[in-house]
């Protein structure tokens, strides 16, 4: 986020913006580049094979010694846990506006927690029940902030109506992908200031020997 925020201050003249398939070859940046960074993204492909086609481009395209630095995400609390969490955040009065939408960001995010495999693929069917479930509820607890709560929960949706979060899967979920890919594992990264939960969110980076 601090080098995204840097960026955003510089100028963008120099910046190729491109819109397409992450999975096509795009042959014309074979061997380009130093760094490619995704704040996510693999976790909106289907999973797996989508992830190790992703993994196999990236390797073309980057330089010998180059990396591929990414963030996933996984649920690292139990059930029971999400529970009493999912409760608390439908209990705590609403702040500012800004906090407001934190907090039923936190609650979107927290209906995926007890839908994952034990692969890390996404049971989006049930999280869609968990979606209907806990917005039903937040619009029960807080009818003057409707608006927000239906723009929370109406964000990352696919056509099908269901989230488009395809996998949350940990590190040691993905070893099979992971151990099969060209490029090399270089670390694993926890972070603990990560919402709805610490370390949550987590880093990955690896390497194109």
């Amino acid at each position: 986020l601090t080098a995204m925020e840097t960026f955003a201050q510089e100028s963008w003249n120099g910046v190729e913006s491109l819109s397409g398939d992450w999975l096509a070859e795009h042959r014309r940046f074979t061997g380009c580049f130093d760094l490619i960074w995704s704040d996510g993204g693999p976790l909106f492909l289907p999973y797996p094979d989508c992830w190790s086609t992703l993994l196999e481009r990236a390797d073309m395209w980057l330089k010998t010694g180059g990396l591929l630095e990414t963030k996933i995400q996984s649920p690292p609390i139990d059930a029971e846990e999400v529970e009493r969490r999912r409760r608390a955040l439908l209990e705590r009065q609403p702040g500012s506006e800004e906090d407001f939408i934190l907090q039923m960001s936190d609650l979107w995010q927290l209906c995926h927690f007890d839908a994952i495999g034990s692969d890390g693929a996404t049971d989006r069917e049930r999280v869609g029940h968990n979606h209907s479930r806990y917005r039903t509820l937040a619009l029960e607890a807080f009818p003057k902030d409707a608006a927000i709560i239906e723009d929370t929960f109406a964000g990352f949706v696919d056509h099908d109506g269901l989230t488009s979060l395809q996998a949350l899967p940990s590190c040691a979920q993905l070893k099979p992908i992971l151990d099969d890919c060209p490029l090399s594992f270089v670390s694993e990264t926890l972070l603990a200031d990560s919402r709805p939960a610490a370390n949550y969110c987590w880093h990955l980076r690896l390497r194109k020997d």
